[in-house]
């Protein structure tokens, strides 16, 4: 495997790990800043479906950006259910929160 390749690990719960490596969280952490400046939002975050926050840029404090970060994912997988319910199979694969 390419040292800068992104892996994911499966775990015994049926959830996936996700390994980032520096150069790629650096990356990311640049091309969120840009997006932030560019769209002028106040906060970006990159959060995977459990609540883990991956990256994120803007002034939101610590303590904030994870309380985000777990909104999010419980928002996320209420919405995968709404999905199912109404009959959507492939279900809601982004959500992007504005406000």
């Amino acid at each position: 495997m390419h040292a800068d390749s992104l892996s994911t690990e499966m775990l015994a719960d049926g959830s996936k790990r996700m390994h980032v490596s520096r150069r790629q969280f650096e990356a990311l952490s640049l091309s969120l800043k840009a997006f932030s400046q560019t769209t002028k939002c106040s906060s970006v975050m990159v959060v995977d479906s459990s609540g883990m926050l991956i990256c994120h840029a803007g002034p939101l404090d610590a303590g904030k950006v994870g309380l985000v970060a777990t909104l999010v994912a419980g928002n996320y997988s209420a919405t995968g259910e709404m999905a199912r319910v109404i009959g959507e199979t492939s279900g809601f694969k982004t959500q992007f929160l504005e406000g």
